[in-house]
């Protein structure tokens, strides 16, 4: 009896002490660059600003942000100085993606994965970052899932769940949130797709039966205070179901481009147009994806989106093409008879997670589109489409062989150069401007590019050859006047290539 006592005695002695070890390892802080805790109890709680102040005065312009995997670092990098730490990766391969910049242009989004996952909103000068909440990459990889009101007042972005892109359909909880703060004003659930402008946000919501099948939407709009139904228990086509939708105000319409997989005849896209007022919703029009229904919506890439164009009267619409996941077709709807008229077909567009920079790409003026697309054989081609002049076709501009790669695109500010990177037949960083003059800047082999505002100097990884079997990568400040190049950063043997973000 003694003895088990004994035992006993020594099997608590055993359980107390692994207890106090780990809540000792639990109270040891962190060595590690901390950028903010993952937020918890779901996403209707205001921004957390984090606890670092980000300075730059020690950096001179032109200085490039960038992602660094080789120490797992974003950082800020200048011809002299030391690189400023803006944040600190969990991994070499975490997902680290640009997506967006306010209309005042002092300060981006950034969404970092791993640990943390979730965007942030940094500022481009000095000031404190400030954390948006947990969430996935696809509300920064895929266009519009984050949005800025015009007059900067309100910022926008849906929250996904880990799941999200593995329904039939994927639906998040929309924040609204007031700027600068952060404040979360508002949030609806099981939003599909949104618009916002600056007197509110108009937001299309999916709804499913028990077979998980989107088989209802609301049109809904919330004008800073409270919500009203635009349009209320929309239905698919018979025999289908809604797998997307993406809705776009226009004075006093709302024009919806839904996506429908159907028993019979595959998919089809459909355009609604509802009075902004309430009620009243027809069809302006409708087909099949890529060839008879045959091509498939994908909840992780940018395959039904529209945008109005500047003259008012039209819709540029992306519909799958069949092609692969991130290809579509791109036609132009014309709002007065639904008349359809086709664009490009393979166009490759932002998909999740991102595998190559940003190739579906608008000016900042919004009257120019740059296209890249991708044919059977891998071939990339860059075009321009003029969507001031709508009828016209889009340019080509560059690529069109089996090998060419299109690696980097990036407008001036003033929407007049388009800059990209090519690889390929040819390897070098070119621009051109709207009225068709072309310049090549300097030869290399680049991946990603960023440009500053005036496009007066470019950020790129180069890659080079320092020995057999050696390739390394290095990131590289261009004057675009007289041709010569910095290196920023220059990379060991087995070196990952650093991912430029934006040039200030």
């Amino acid at each position: 009896m003694r003895r088990l006592s004994l035992v006993l005695i020594l099997v608590l002695v055993l359980i107390v002490g692994g207890v106090l070890l780990w809540v000792g390892n639990l109270a040891t802080p962190s060595t590690a660059l901390a950028l903010a805790p993952t937020a918890t109890g779901g996403v209707k709680v205001d921004a957390t600003a984090l606890p670092a102040v980000i300075n730059v005065s020690s950096l001179a312009s032109p200085r490039v942000l960038a992602w660094n995997p080789n120490n797992t670092q974003i950082a800020w990098y200048a011809a002299s100085g030391q690189p400023v730490v803006v944040a600190q990766g969990s991994t070499p391969k975490a997902l680290v993606i640009p997506c967006g910049i306010t209309p005042a242009g002092d300060k981006m989004i950034l969404y970092l994965g791993g640990d943390t996952a979730q965007p942030y909103l940094y500022p481009l000068d000095n000031g404190t970052p400030l954390s948006l909440g947990t969430n996935i990459g696809l509300v920064c990889a895929v266009p519009n899932r984050v949005q800025f009101s015009a007059d900067g007042n309100l910022l926008a972005l849906i929250k996904y769940d880990n799941k999200a892109v593995e329904a039939n359909f994927t639906v998040g909880t929309l924040r609204i949130l007031k700027m600068p703060d952060g404040s979360e004003q508002h949030a609806l659930d099981n939003v599909v797709g949104y618009d916002l402008q600056n007197d509110g946000v108009t937001a299309l919501e999916f709804f499913a039966n028990t077979k998980k099948e989107a088989n209802s939407a609301d049109l809904v709009f919330w004008d800073g205070s409270k919500e009203r139904k635009i349009e209320e228990n929309i239905k698919p086509l018979e025999n289908c179901q809604f797998v997307a939708g993406r809705p776009v105000r226009a004075g006093d319409k709302v024009f919806t481009l839904l996506g429908e997989k159907c028993k019979v005849g595959g998919s089809k896209w459909r355009l609604l147009r509802s009075d902004f007022a309430g009620d009243n919703s027809v069809n302006v029009g409708s087909g099949p994806t890529g060839s008879n229904g045959g091509a498939l919506y994908f909840n992780n890439s940018g395959t039904n989106d529209a945008m109005l164009l500047p003259d008012g009267k039209s819709l540029l619409i992306t519909v799958p093409n069949g092609l692969h996941g991130d290809v579509v077709n791109v036609a132009r709807v014309s709002l007065a008879d639904g008349k359809l008229s086709n664009v490009l077909s393979g166009v490759v567009v932002d998909q999740y997670p991102p595998v190559a920079p940003r190739r579906f790409l608008r000016s900042p003026k919004g009257d120019r589109m740059a296209f890249v697309t991708r044919d059977g054989n891998g071939g990339e081609k860059l075009f321009i489409y003029d969507m001031s002049a709508p009828e016209t076709q889009p340019v080509p501009i560059a690529g069109g062989n089996r090998s060419d790669r299109i690696n980097g695109l990036a407008w001036t500010a003033d929407g007049e150069r388009l800059y990209y990177v090519i690889t390929g037949d040819d390897n070098a960083l070119i621009y051109v401007t709207t009225k068709g003059e072309s310049k090549r800047v300097i030869r290399g082999t680049f991946q990603g590019l960023v440009i500053s505002a005036d496009g007066a100097s470019a950020a790129t990884s180069e890659q080079v050859q320092a020995g057999t079997n050696d390739l390394r990568n290095n990131l590289i400040l261009i004057n675009v006047n007289d041709q010569s190049k910095v290196n920023l950063v220059e990379g060991n043997k087995g070196d990952g290539a650093l991912t430029p973000l934006i040039l200030r």
